[in-house]
């Protein structure tokens, strides 16, 4: 029998889903994921923790097919709003920055004051938060010099687990949105999102639809 795997990673747990060609649920699994909290309300998550989720969650169902049985095609979805930086191995150079983290309200007041809060939601779809990847990334500039210096490029958690899993990174419409950096009206990243957040588009993957 054929399958198609559905992948679920999550903020706290990633959940696995086998499908057959009707759309009928086969076999699921799950897997955990920790949260590191701060007493100063930053959260970080180890990207490294994320992937090996994903690596369980498959093994878990792989394990329980039949010897006829395979995979055809995965669908991932995922968390939004996490930032992870990551070096020319695709390995990660800081900590996974959570949208739950309250860290960087400082560069989101900048942001407000240079670009303005209607104008960001006009591009992004998204009003203005603190804890997402616009704001993160222009902290982690500011803050971690060395550890900004050794990062080529700006993943997010759909385009990471999607570089390993298949060898190539690339962000759909809706997740590059969530990441206020993106221009929807456009399909593309947005100049002046990426000039306030201090990196070029050559950092993040190329935007391709969902299918």
């Amino acid at each position: 029998m054929e399958f198609v795997l559905g992948l679920d990673v999550g903020t706290t747990a990633v959940k696995g889903l086998a499908l057959d060609r009707t759309t009928q649920s086969h076999l699921s699994a799950s897997c955990s994921v920790p949260l590191i909290k701060f007493p100063s309300g930053w959260v970080e998550q180890d990207a490294e923790d994320l992937w090996q989720a994903v690596l369980s969650v498959c093994r878990q169902i792989s394990a329980r097919l039949n010897p006829d049985d395979r995979i055809v095609a995965i669908s991932l979805s995922s968390q939004g709003g996490t930032t992870i930086p990551v070096d020319s191995a695709g390995d990660p150079t800081h900590p996974a920055f959570s949208w739950m983290d309250e860290r960087a309200v400082a560069e989101a007041l900048r942001a407000e004051t240079e670009l303005g809060k209607q104008w960001i939601y006009s591009t992004t779809g998204w009003f203005l938060f603190s804890g997402l990847p616009l704001n993160h990334i222009a902290w982690f500039r500011k803050n971690c010099p060395d550890s900004f210096s050794r990062t080529t490029h700006i993943r997010f958690v759909n385009d990471f687990i999607l570089a390993r899993l298949g060898g190539v990174a690339c962000m759909n419409p809706s997740d590059a949105s969530i990441t206020q950096l993106y221009n929807l009206n456009e399909n593309t990243w947005e100049e002046k999102l990426l000039r306030q957040a201090g990196i070029t588009e050559h950092q993040l993957s190329p935007i391709q639809l969902s299918g």
